[in-house]
């Protein structure tokens, strides 16, 4: 059934009839994937997907203007529109309807080493050993991060970091080119973890 043109905003009717319109094609998934707009780009979780739209829980503030992007795993992006607003959650309409086999694409949940990484820059504390350096963060995922470490020598497989919002996380280092070192994290991160760490990189 295709989705009936609802006014651009944030009433609750608004939101039945974007939900209503795509019922029967919806498809449950519990994705992460980073939403941006003019303003900024944070992580999401996707949480259902139809044709014609998603439902989104965001982890920061919902943007305010209309057109966003949604870059999923991969950093395959789709252009939206928001049609409803209920924070922290919002429903956005594609731009161009998605098939069948994209539908699909998306639904895979749970690969969390595939879910697209968020660039920051902020200052970190890296210990290896009894060595302590302070370093930056460029980018982070739920399962790990790339880190910049100038003067740390790296003698061992394990890094200790602090991260701003999150305090003390284990790692363990998958690769490094000089200075850039690429960490996976002893446990994945949860949403509501990176969210606090955003909020503490954006002030």
């Amino acid at each position: 059934m295709r989705e009936a043109l609802v006014r651009i905003g944030s009433t609750a009717n608004e939101r039945r009839v974007h939900e209503r319109s795509v019922h029967g094609s919806n498809v449950t998934v519990l994705q992460i994937a980073i939403l941006e707009s003019v303003e900024e780009r944070q992580l999401c979780l996707v949480q259902n997907v139809s044709e014609t739209g998603m439902k989104i829980r965001a982890y920061g503030n919902l943007p305010s203007e209309d057109e966003v992007t949604v870059r999923l795993r991969g950093e395959r992006a789709i252009a939206a529109r928001i049609v409803w607003r209920d924070a922290p959650f919002l429903g956005v309409r594609f731009l161009d309807e998605l098939s069948s086999k994209q539908i699909e694409m998306v639904d895979v949940a749970g690969e969390l080493a595939r879910a697209p990484r968020l660039d920051v820059d902020m200052r970190i504390l890296a210990r290896c050993g009894a060595t302590i350096r302070p370093g930056r963060l460029r980018n982070i995922s739920p399962s790990g991060a790339r880190i910049e470490l100038p003067r740390l020598q790296l003698s061992q497989r394990e890094l200790h970091l602090r991260l701003p919002g999150l305090g003390s996380i284990d790692a363990q280092v998958r690769w490094s080119r000089g200075s850039d070192v690429g960490i996976s994290f002893n446990r994945s991160l949860l949403m509501s973890e990176l969210a606090l760490l955003v909020a503490a990189w954006q002030g």
